[in-house]
């Protein structure tokens, strides 16, 4: 019989999410992380907003893992494309 190794917070916290920032009209810089559905938040700096998505992207990690939810992992193919289909650009920080 297999047993599956449940993965653990500190795995999820070292893949490679993809952060999405975006100056809202008011200013603030908007973060939010494309494969976690509503992991969202904002600076009023970029690095704010970088900090503060880190912040963010662990509650919504300890959150989903502790409801038994299943935790979405990096597809940059999917992004590719999604990003080609609305003719958007990643810019590397």
């Amino acid at each position: 019989m297999k047993f599956a190794m449940k993965k653990k917070l500190e795995y999820y916290l070292k893949l490679p999410y993809t952060v999405l920032i975006h100056r809202a009209s008011d200013g603030v810089y908007e973060a939010s992380i494309a494969e976690l559905d509503g992991c969202l938040s904002h600076g009023a700096t970029i690095e704010e907003a970088l900090s503060m998505i880190e912040d963010a992207k662990r509650c919504w990690i300890e959150t989903n893992l502790e409801a038994g939810d299943k935790i979405p992992e990096p597809d940059h193919e999917y992004l590719t494309a999604m990003l080609e289909l609305y003719d958007l650009h990643l810019a590397r920080l």
